[in-house]
């Protein structure tokens, strides 16, 4: 069933995935002006050493333009936090955990920890019934993220994203999976993070036995208005009229 307009959750992510939008753009426009404004300064720092070197009196207001250039360019650089992901990070809601992830490829610095901890808390809770919450795009950034994952520094991450897939898991995690349950563990937190992906690996064979058959029972099942049509096909036929039956032979 989709969510209802009014939907406060709803309501919220979308605020934030249009602020998002306005920040990302924002973003690269002022990193472009940073770049364009440090590269000025060093084209103006060579042109000042060269006028030093010959006594060019010009030298010193040159090096002056090229350290202002330079002080620009880091005024310009984007801040360092973002209110939309400060707004996805504060929704307490699974229908969150998509936008969170498609968030998740280009946060650094707070902004990662934050994304990563409502993460962490979220992807426990998912059942399989919330399969439908994330799309493959969203799918393919969490499996990229258990299969990148840093073992000492995101161990609470990898953890809840293999509490989630033995729950919402398909086909394509499977390799990634059993690749972390079959090697050989290391520190501490790495021998968790195996231990987790060889308990998550039976239900996540489960899982996708269960979605093949019921892929299976799909293709097996033609739809209803398939078997409506054959019907409706059949009683639109005209009825044989009783002087053209068949009759037996007479004498």
């Amino acid at each position: 069933m989709s969510e209802p307009p009014d939907n406060p959750t709803t309501r919220a992510v979308e605020e934030a995935l249009a602020l998002l939008k306005k920040e990302r753009r924002a973003f690269w426009g002022r990193m472009l002006l940073s770049l364009g404004a440090w590269g000025a300064g060093l084209l103006t720092f060579f042109l000042a050493l060269s006028r030093m070197l010959v006594s060019d009196p010009s030298g010193l207001l040159t090096l002056c333009l090229s350290l202002g250039c330079v002080l620009g360019g880091a005024i310009l650089l984007p801040p360092a936090r973002s209110r939309a992901m400060e707004m996805l990070a504060s929704l307490d809601d699974l229908r969150a955990i998509g936008p969170l992830l498609e968030s998740l490829t280009f946060a650094v610095g707070v902004n990662r920890y934050l994304l990563t901890a409502r993460l962490t808390d979220l992807l426990p809770r998912l059942h399989a019934s919330d399969a439908h919450l994330l799309n493959q795009s969203q799918r393919r950034i969490l499996y990229e993220a258990l299969s990148l994952g840093d073992f000492q520094q995101e161990t609470d991450l990898l953890l809840a994203i293999l509490k989630a897939l033995e729950q919402i898991g398909d086909a394509q995690a499977l390799p990634i999976v059993e690749r972390l349950a079959s090697g050989s563990s290391g520190s501490k937190r790495e021998q968790q993070v195996r231990e987790a992906a060889r308990a998550c690996l039976p239900f996540l064979q489960a899982q996708i036995e269960r979605l093949r058959l019921s892929e299976t029972l799909l293709r097996a099942n033609p739809s209803p208005d398939s078997e409506h049509e054959l019907l409706r096909a059949a009683a639109a036929t005209e009825e044989t009229a009783p002087q053209q039956l068949l009759r037996p032979h007479e004498g």
